[in-house]
């Protein structure tokens, strides 16, 4: 049997009521299957979704017929509900046939910072491209989060590189080490990202690990970066330190341009 990855235990994957669960679903499930963790899938029940309902203005647009009706707390927690049914079902659908661990749980609270405070350093937590997670990793200190986190921008694609910031031994290791375990698992090749100012050498490498290389940035910002996963071509993930600084990485995150992933 393979040695599992020790990236993370468990991959727990957070959804809303957003048209996007399907994709995080497989992109969880995929990554799940590959790192041989158990895969926990969170629906949160957003209070201040339900909330909304208090306002008398709130109407809801039918997208095929235009007919607009009123919206109550009942019709929207139906709503809401059916969100979590079908991505549960979902899940199960892609669960099915193989030898996945899973489990699927709903939260009520008021956005994913609950999930993420009660999760454990042995969890990878993925959000979706929609989820604040600018927000939430965007100011200092940053919340709560002993483990990486995955804010998902489209698909993932295992083969594509894997680019990390690493701008040294000091801050960058942890964040090296997930790279580098990603990579392996993904059969992907693993570049790092240095600015100018760290000596341009690689870092230490365990035998057997992926094939790497080194870019020299111009500038430790967001458009030298962005422009060096653009060259690198679709798909890319890019993983960074949860030092990195909270305006940098708010420009990345909503940037939009691929995943990012967050190292503690």
């Amino acid at each position: 049997m393979a040695e599992r990855h020790p990236l993370a235990r468990r991959v727990v994957v957070v959804l809303d009521a957003s048209p996007e669960n399907p994709s995080l679903l497989e992109a969880a499930a995929d990554l799940a299957r590959r790192l041989q963790s158990e895969l926990l899938a969170t629906f949160v029940e957003d209070a201040n979704l339900m909330r909304l309902t208090e306002l008398p203005f709130l109407r809801a647009v039918d997208p095929f017929s235009g007919a607009a009706r009123e919206l109550n707390s009942s019709t929207m927690e139906r709503a809401v509900r059916a969100y979590a049914t079908r991505a549960e079902e979902t899940l199960s659908r892609i669960a099915a046939g193989t030898r996945l661990r899973w489990s699927f749980s709903t939260v009520q609270g008021t956005g994913f910072s609950g999930v993420l405070s009660s999760a454990s350093d042995s969890d990878l937590v993925i959000l979706g491209g929609t989820s604040g997670a600018a927000t939430l990793f965007s100011h200092e200190p940053p919340p709560h989060r002993p483990g990486p986190v995955l804010v998902l921008r489209g698909r993932l694609r295992p083969g594509a590189p894997v680019v990390v910031l690493y701008p040294g031994p000091e801050a960058g290791s942890r964040s090296l080490e997930a790279a580098s375990f990603l990579a392996e698992a993904w059969d992907s090749p693993l570049v790092l990202l240095t600015p100018q100012e760290t000596p341009g050498r690689l870092p230490p490498m365990p035998p057997g690990r992926p094939q790497v290389r080194l870019r020299s940035l111009p500038e430790a910002d967001a458009p030298s970066i962005l422009e060096a996963i653009r060259e690198e071509g679709d798909g890319a993930l890019l993983v960074l330190p949860v030092g990195t600084d909270p305006k940098l990485l708010r420009e990345l995150l909503e940037s939009g341009r691929c995943p990012v992933m967050i190292v503690p």
